[in-house]
């Protein structure tokens, strides 16, 4: 058979990448956002950036941060919702680096400074909104998620999209209820 013109000749499946270009880069870009704003509030939680010195002072770029540990989630759960029949394309990597970067960005605002209580150094974890009990059920299962997802990507998309649920809504109320 000669085929023509445009036939690569490796049949449908070249098509495919192409249907999910879209997917893998905005994962990447979740991951890579997740993983600023965690080491971000890492240097928060080890005093490296500072909160302000009046109670409500936030440490310079906070609110950007914390906009796009909010947004970035969101993004997450859309691409693995819209790639969970093909998420193993995401990639054996990629895949799993999306629930654990956002359990870890919890795990590390959970520690940080409550900007509330500038100037005094009182972190989240000492009488926030989440016992330490929850950070640490939704950070294991981040990580079971990411081993389901490296070893069966399709359950482990949607599963990886319920912890990216948890972790945003965890995130998103840490430090409410002043």
């Amino acid at each position: 058979m000669i085929a023509s013109s445009g036939d690569t000749g490796l049949g449908a499946s070249d098509a495919q990448p192409a249907k999910l270009g879209w997917r893998r880069p905005i994962a990447l870009l979740v991951v890579v956002v997740l993983a600023v704003a965690t080491l971000y509030e890492l240097a928060l939680a080890l005093d490296v950036v500072s909160i302000g010195e009046l109670p409500g002072e936030d440490a310079p770029g906070a609110g950007l941060i914390a906009t796009a540990s909010v947004l970035a989630p969101v993004a997450g759960i859309v691409v693995l919702l819209a790639s969970a029949s093909r998420a193993a394309e995401i990639g054996p990597v990629l895949l799993p680096l999306l629930p654990l970067a956002a359990g870890c960005l919890v795990v590390a605002a959970y520690y940080a400074y409550d900007p509330y209580y500038a100037p005094t150094h009182r972190r989240y974890s000492d009488a926030g909104t989440w016992p330490a009990w929850w950070i640490y059920l939704v950070l294991a299962a981040a990580v079971v998620s990411a081993l389901v997802a490296r070893l069966r990507p399709r359950p482990g998309a949607v599963g990886a999209a319920a912890v990216l649920f948890a972790c945003l809504v965890t995130f998103f109320l840490n430090g409410t209820g002043h």
